[in-house]
């Protein structure tokens, strides 16, 4: 295993016999959070691997126990709207990258995921996580809705019923129904466990046609591209008109309730979806 290029927020190896990119997270102390730095170095190694058609799969993983709970609560009420939508439009942009990329991306969320974080998970091709994973697409308990792919594409994975359940309560949904939802390909129980199943799924894609497995992808994701891509759009515009309250800023999310911003996005959210292209 090879390491290449020198990132703040991540660590890059290739691992010859497979021929897979590994992405590790980097964590000093606690989870990854998906800031503005983060997201940068990210997408400058997917842009790289565009090109790069002699490996053939992304493998994406965490120092820590869990992937990332997304978005940095702590200092999240001091971030401007500029700054939230600067975030938003670059993991957009990154999960699109990945359902485009020619290698087979796998996404090991460890224990588990959070809010924004949970949004990128959806933009692998395969998942794997942990015995005890738990996800929550937990966006308005922080005053955020999702619009990277939390309405687009969860619902298109694990149909349209279950993705409003688990969007709508913003619990956290356990390994089980992860699994049975699809959201979960495989569990492991621990490190050897762990090594043993990335072995195999790595060697079983690497042993695949290369032009067959390719557009193989390519033929997956153009048969939903165009309802996708619809829903992004529509995720952007409900996001814009949802920034009006900025209630991310408040102490308690939940109690912040001024009715004339409300009335005004509910307003705006509805004019932006009749919106016609051509406006």
């Amino acid at each position: 295993m090879a390491k290449i290029f020198n990132y703040q927020k991540f660590e890059t190896h290739l691992i010859k016999e497979t021929r897979t990119l590994e992405i590790k997270f980097k964590t000093k102390e606690g989870p990854t959070f998906f800031d503005l730095e983060f997201l940068f170095e990210l997408e400058s190694i997917l842009a790289w691997a565009t090109t790069r058609l002699e490996i053939h799969t992304i493998y994406i993983e965490s120092s820590a126990s869990l992937l990332s709970i997304g978005i940095n609560t702590e200092i999240l009420k001091s971030y401007p709207k500029t700054k939230i939508e600067k975030i938003q439009q670059k993991l957009q942009k990154i999960n699109q990258s990945l359902m485009l990329l020619p290698q087979t991306v796998i996404i090991n969320i460890g224990e588990g995921t959070k809010n924004i974080a949970s949004e990128f998970a959806l933009a692998a091709d395969i998942r794997i996580g942990q015995h005890n994973a738990k996800v929550s697409f937990d966006h308005a308990n922080l005053g955020l809705i999702p619009c990277s792919g939390g309405i687009a594409q969860l619902g298109q994975m694990i149909g349209h019923g279950n993705a409003r359940a688990w969007i709508l309560s913003g619990q956290e949904i356990e390994a089980e129904p992860l699994l049975r939802s699809g959201f979960l390909l495989k569990t492991y129980e621990n490190k050897k466990d762990l090594e043993l199943l990335k072995y195999r799924l790595l060697k079983s894609i690497t042993n695949q046609a290369p032009v067959a497995r390719v557009q193989t992808k390519l033929g997956i994701t153009e048969a939903f591209r165009e309802q996708v891509d619809t829903l992004h759009d529509f995720e952007k515009k409900i996001s814009k008109a949802a920034m009006i309250s900025e209630d991310w800023k408040a102490d308690d999310p939940a109690t912040n309730f001024p009715l004339k911003h409300m009335k005004t996005a509910i307003k705006l959210s509805l004019i932006k979806s009749d919106e016609s292209p051509s406006n």
